[in-house]
């Protein structure tokens, strides 16, 4: 049974889970907060399909996260929780031994993006003990203008290149 003390306030809020398995930590969160989640997205049709299974009254988005535009997802409501469960078998010891594959670490980095773009109350991670090891947080700038350069990546109009995008002068960014 629920304890009234301890819900957070997400009735009027999104809850978000990000890479969605098969339900396992969108099952933990609706027991714990009392209600579905709201969006859930992966780009493995198994198991955004088995999500769906477990989940129906969430909305499904089989796609690459980096892909996919949190403002759009979120049609301008605030989002109360936002949860991520990045692939963690390639760059951890999940799969027993040492890390194996630096590269997939860009998975986690789209939480940043996720945060910085919602502004969530909570944000839950998988944890990863191996994350603390990859380094300080540092925004890299553009040498033409000095501002940060983001995650979102955004087609040059001239060349034609998919690049990162520079930030507007005054748009916050996540730190």
């Amino acid at each position: 049974m629920l304890n009234p003390q301890f819900i957070l306030a997400l009735s009027a809020k999104l809850v978000i889970d990000l890479f969605a398995g098969g339900g396992g930590a969108s099952t933990g969160t609706e027991q714990a907060i009392g209600r579905h989640v709201d969006v859930a997205i992966n780009h493995d049709a198994d198991a955004i399909g088995m999500h769906e299974i477990n989940h129906p009254l969430t909305r499904h988005y089989r796609a690459d996260v980096w892909e996919v535009d949190p403002l759009a997802v979120t049609r301008g409501m605030p989002v109360g929780h936002l949860h991520a469960s990045p692939d963690c078998t390639h760059h951890s010891q999940a799969l027993g031994g040492q890390p194996r594959c630096q590269e997939i670490r860009s998975l986690a980095w789209v939480v940043h993006r996720w945060a910085g773009k919602t502004r969530p109350d909570l944000i839950t991670l998988e944890n990863v003990e191996q994350m603390l090891q990859w380094s300080p947080l540092v925004a890299k700038r553009d040498p033409a203008t000095g501002r940060v350069i983001t995650l979102d990546k955004v087609k040059c109009p001239s060349t034609g290149k998919v690049t990162y995008r520079v930030a507007e002068p005054g748009e916050v960014v996540p730190r």
